[in-house]
């Protein structure tokens, strides 16, 4: 059974983008079969075998997602992601502003 320290301690080691597939081949190998992270605050639910479900504390402050979506503001978002010109916090900011 997997927990929340197992999981920090992979998303510290690699939560990057560079090892995103490590990252989610570290996940499984403890037992977590998939998880949803949530735009509004960042809280993840993590699930697994047996139906365990373990829910993470928000990570950064609550965003309102608007409430028109503008779909072409997403490839934007996404391109400043990938040039490094967002970190992680500012790429969620950006989509519930877009009503992403």
């Amino acid at each position: 059974m997997f927990n929340l320290n197992q999981i920090n301690e992979l998303h510290d080691r690699f939560g990057k983008k560079s090892s995103l597939h490590e990252y989610l081949l570290a996940l499984n190998a403890i037992g977590i079969d998939k998880f949803d992270s949530f735009v509004t605050d960042g809280y993840s639910e993590y699930y697994g075998v047996d139906n365990q479900m373990i829910i993470s504390l928000p990570v950064h402050e609550k965003y309102i997602i608007a409430q028109t979506s503008n779909k072409e503001a997403l490839p934007s978002h996404l391109k400043l992601h990938e040039q490094g010109k967002t970190d992680y916090f500012e790429i969620p900011k950006g989509l519930a502003e877009s009503g992403i």
